[in-house]
């Protein structure tokens, strides 16, 4: 990891070392544009934690809207107004995640107690954070040559309502209010990532309104551009833990009845419903990405963030500034604006407020261009519900998949577009059905994701396709002995045969020429520090397929082939260096609780990752419950109450 470079050159400028002519030159080299690759994605919406199902969802132009699950009410009767939660007919509609109060506290260092005082929005950033790191090979050994950075987008409004701390502190009766807080302790959503994963960079939530999300990736492009960071995990998440109709009633972001339909970009549109969603991507330069082996899922050109000022109202865009920030994204970012042919938008459902962002964002794109229809419009919030802060980080890894996948999503349920404006006019058109994404005149897809928020925040991202693969040679990557590690590691009995079952099928239907590239992003970029663990030296695909099955089948172990069970020392322990031991010695290590540095047994060309199937959390209740009162606790309240009683009335 180099130090920021930019600070170097300030810092030379000051004690003279550097002179002001070479200073600016560095600068400005410096603020050329550097293309950011994702390599790593993560989300939990409705009920999956797979962001190709979201992906899925919104591609086969399918709604998740419905009634909040029963069990979500009842988690905050105990402390909710009496009555608010006796029926189902009381709880929102909307797009809520289906169970918050399991986590797979093990997994993540943490017993049951301490699991159950975690506030729910700390769990799923936790949970999340795992599998965009899972996906982008970020783990292990490989993630410790990295200095990573963590930005996490939130906002608070609604817990203000109704918090976790406040459920937890009145279901205790006020017993343990310090380990209540720290369970609650919201910068801890960026924070306790960074403890779990040991990652080094910067760590801090942000909270800029529904752009939240969005700033957090900003931050982090900015971050991995400048050098400060060489990765960053960035995103952010929405989560009403009252998901009840008495704090959800129509009018700021709710439908006016629960028959309504939203209805996006058309003349009947009358709003929409919450939706949860939790989603997190892992950034890094594009040339360092191609250069460490990372599989790519898309490029992020440029952003562009500005506010309104006085233009606008605190709840209402300002035209003039929506149309500045999309000046500024297509100048800063270095593209053409007629190759933008998806552009994702917020997806705030009051008609106005519709109209007034879309027409800046065409005003803006009209200083570039004068042909029309040529960009998809398009939003989430009919298939997933108005995402607040997590809307940024939903249209990415959306787009992202769009671009893999060269389709257009559609927009649900619309029929006759706006009168608030005339969209034939514009650079846009609405999808009324999922489509080939036809490349532009000058070859290109690119896409644009957008976010407005409260006190007139603008957010963009420019985004283009992943770079063609490059194809590894087969057989590359065997050392002298013809041998390479494969390695896996589970904290249960259960997640432990599950992905072993799982590998095992994956390298069943893998080519050969992905042997070493498997065996490389097993041992070196995936999760490692369980106490279930089995470790294999495999000379091709075959011979670790046939070790696989001899393992899940009970027949005899063969030789090349080691397990750990119930390890009593489990969690992060001191690397062993590779040195000149073998494959052998280093698997078998392994197996037995070490952390044996394993990079050094692939030449570089092997070093690749590739995505394998993902770990299975083993999810457990985690929620405080109510505690009974004690006859000594009731009095102690009594006593503490009269007493207060007493002194007002000596102070009156």
């Amino acid at each position: 990891m180099q130090p920021d470079i930019a600070d170097l050159v300030l810092n030379g400028l000051r004690d003279g070392s550097v002179s002001r002519e070479t200073a600016v030159k560095i600068l400005r080299k410096l603020n050329e544009r550097v293309p950011v690759a994702v390599i790593g994605m993560g989300a939990r919406a409705f009920d999956t934690d797979d962001y190709q199902e979201v992906w899925r969802t919104v591609r086969e132009e399918r709604s998740t809207i419905r009634r909040a699950p029963v069990v979500r009410g009842r988690q905050v009767a105990p402390v909710a107004p009496p009555g608010m939660c006796a029926r189902p007919r009381q709880f929102a509609k909307g797009s809520y995640i289906d169970d918050i109060q399991r986590f797979d506290h093990d997994l993540f260092g943490f017993d049951a107690d301490a699991g159950a005082h975690l506030f729910p929005q700390g769990r799923i950033a936790l949970e999340t954070a795992f599998r965009a790191l899972e996906d982008a090979g970020l783990m292990g050994e490989y993630s410790r040559g990295h200095r990573t950075g963590v930005y996490v987008g939130f906002n608070y409004t609604k817990d203000q309502l109704q918090s976790y701390l406040g459920l937890a502190m009145k279901a205790t009766h006020y017993a343990e209010p310090v380990s209540e807080m720290l369970g609650n302790w919201t910068s801890g959503m960026a924070t306790r990532v960074a403890l779990a994963f040991d990652l080094r960079g910067p760590a801090y939530t942000i909270d800029a309104s529904c752009p939240s999300s969005m700033a957090a990736m900003i931050s982090a492009c900015e971050a991995v551009r400048r050098g400060s960071c060489d990765t960053a995990l960035a995103g952010g998440l929405y989560l009403d833990l009252t998901p009840v109709r008495v704090y959800n009633s129509p009018g700021l972001f709710v439908a006016p009845t629960e028959g309504s339909v939203t209805k996006l970009f058309d003349r009947r549109n009358v709003g929409s419903f919450h939706g949860e969603y939790a989603g997190f991507v892992v950034v890094k330069r594009l040339d360092r990405a191609i250069e460490d082996g990372d599989a790519v899922h898309g490029v992020i050109h440029g952003w562009s963030h500005n506010n309104n000022g006085s233009e606008g109202k605190f709840d209402q865009a300002a035209p003039s500034g929506v149309a500045r920030a999309m000046e500024d994204l297509i100048r800063s970012s270095g593209v053409e604006a007629e190759d933008v042919g998806l552009l994702i938008a917020e997806g705030y459902t009051h008609a106005m407020e519709e109209a007034l962002e879309t027409l800046g964002l065409s005003n803006g794109l009209r200083e570039f261009t004068q042909k029309s229809q040529f960009c998809a419009l398009t939003a989430l919030t009919g298939n997933l519900g108005y995402l607040h802060s997590a809307i940024g980080v939903a249209n990415l890894t959306v787009l992202l998949q769009a671009l893999r996948d060269r389709k257009i999503p559609a927009v649900p349920h619309f029929d006759t577009p706006t009168d608030l404006m005339n969209l034939i006019d514009t650079p846009f058109y609405v999808p009324t059905e999922t489509r080939d994404w036809e490349p532009s005149a000058n070859g290109k897809r690119l896409g644009v994701v957008y976010c407005y928020g409260f006190g007139g925040s603008n957010t963009l991202l420019a985004v283009g396709p992943a770079p063609d693969p490059v194809e590894a040679p087969v057989g590359d990557g065997e050392d002298e002995h013809g041998e390479l590690p494969y390695c896996v590691s589970a904290t249960d009995a259960d997640s432990f045969h599950a992905k072993i079952t799982a590998d095992l099928a994956f390298a069943e239907q893998a080519k050969d020429g992905d042997f070493a590239a498997l065996c490389h992003t097993s041992s070196c970029r995936q999760y490692q520090h369980g106490r279930f663990r089995l470790a294999v030296a495999a000379r091709d695909r075959e011979g670790l397929v046939d070790a696989l099955r001899a393992y899940l089948s009970d027949a005899p172990h063969p030789d090349n082939l080691w397990e750990g069970r119930d390890l009593t020392t489990r969690g992060r322990r001191a690397s062993v260096p590779a040195g000149k031991r073998g494959v052998r010695e280093l698997a078998a290590a392994f197996a037995q609780g070490a952390t044996p540095e394993m990079t050094a047994l692939f030449p570089p060309g092997a070093r690749r990752m590739i995505r394998l199937p993902r770990y299975r959390m083993n999810r457990v209740r985690c929620w405080v419950d109510p505690v009974p009162l004690k006859l000594h606790q009731r009095a102690r309240m009594i006593l503490g109450m009269i007493a207060a009683s007493r002194s007002k009335g000596r102070a009156s």
